[in-house]
């Protein structure tokens, strides 16, 4: 359905505040909009499922769980816009938790009605996504527990314990969340390693573990398969580029844990383009800089000089680099 693919946005537009009233106006009314296409086509799903078996009914019973899900996200939209942009009070909302529920039930009924159904995993790896997005997080774990257990090789599991992971991240119950992502590291299939060895490698400098995390940053930015785009509430998230991202965190690690005359080997193995290049070595130079060791930080400054950066950068660099001559010539600098 079409509304599915612009409810980033338009959420974002109604619940941010960033749209004049024209545009709110018209945003609101082309959600309207689709959410009568969305009730039609609900309708029509549903009745066609009351009268179906076998596997003509799992199939119907898997649009129809999606197709609520949908809805559900245009009532919250709605419902966003009449709460002031309040999430809190969105989720409440009457109409986007019946939506969610039944899109639960009819998800973990597909699945428990027919266990060898090839989408079976698939359904109950939804049916958890939605019990998350529904506060039931307790039926969430459960629900991929039954996923992990009944479908051990399914790819829907890696995904299933990657949430996990997250759940308990997000509550700083670090020791478990690290279960689950090494878990997700240690099975067959690379899909969602990146993410979990990333959230590994925070948990390690948490615990100032900097070697170890510098070593799962840098598998991170080595590792070359994709992963999958994030599944949210309000549809498919923006791909973070856990690759950039780990790049930049490596910075911090790096000066904690290795020498400063190493780094241009150990940064330019990750083939950085030029304007990359200069965002990491200004992280680099400048942490440098903070923690005072201007023999480390000078060098940098100076090959930033060779990368691209407009005019107030390359003046903040030069005056940066005759500080840091001036208090080595004058023996300031520890």
């Amino acid at each position: 359905m079409r509304h599915v693919l612009r409810l980033c946005l338009v959420a974002w537009i109604l619940i941010a505040s960033t749209a004049s009233a024209d545009e709110r106006a018209d945003l609101v009314a082309e959600t309207r909009s689709d959410l009568a296409e969305a009730n039609a086509e609900i309708a029509r799903l549903e009745k066609a499922l009351r009268g179906a078996r076998g596997r003509e009914k799992a199939e119907l019973g898997w649009k129809t769980a999606r197709a609520l899900r949908a809805r559900a996200r245009l009532h919250y939209v709605l419902a966003a816009e009449g709460a002031d942009g309040d999430p809190a009070g969105a989720l409440a909302s009457p109409a986007v938790k019946a939506d969610l529920d039944r899109s639960i039930e009819l998800l973990t009924g597909l699945a428990a009605e027919h266990p060898k159904w090839d989408k079976a995993p698939e359904a109950l790896l939804t049916a958890g996504l939605v019990m998350r997005e529904a506060g039931r997080y307790d039926e969430m774990l459960s629900t991929f527990s039954t996923l992990k257990r009944r479908y051990p090789r399914s790819d829907s599991v890696d995904r299933a314990l990657l949430v996990c992971g997250d759940y308990y991240f997000d509550r700083s119950e670090l020791e478990r969340a690290g279960r689950f992502y090494r878990e997700v590291v240690d099975r067959p299939g690379e899909a969602f390693d990146a993410p979990a060895r990333y959230k590994l490698a925070w948990i390690a400098v948490n615990r100032r573990d900097f070697e170890k995390a510098l070593s799962l940053f840098e598998k991170v930015a080595l590792q070359r398969t994709p992963t999958p785009p994030v599944d949210t509430f309000m549809g498919v998230g923006p791909r973070v580029d856990l690759r950039q991202e780990a790049i930049n965190d490596l910075t911090y690690c790096y000066t904690e844990v290795r020498k400063p005359e190493d780094a241009f080997a150990f940064f330019d193995r990750f083939a950085l383009e030029p304007a990359e290049a200069a965002r990491v070595y200004t992280r680099l130079a400048n942490r440098y800089f903070i923690l005072d060791r201007p023999q480390a930080a000078l060098p940098i400054y100076r090959r930033l000089l060779e990368l691209p950066g407009d005019a107030e950068q390359k003046r903040e660099w030069q005056e940066r680099i005759r500080e840091l001559e001036t208090r080595i010539r004058d023996g300031s600098a520890p």
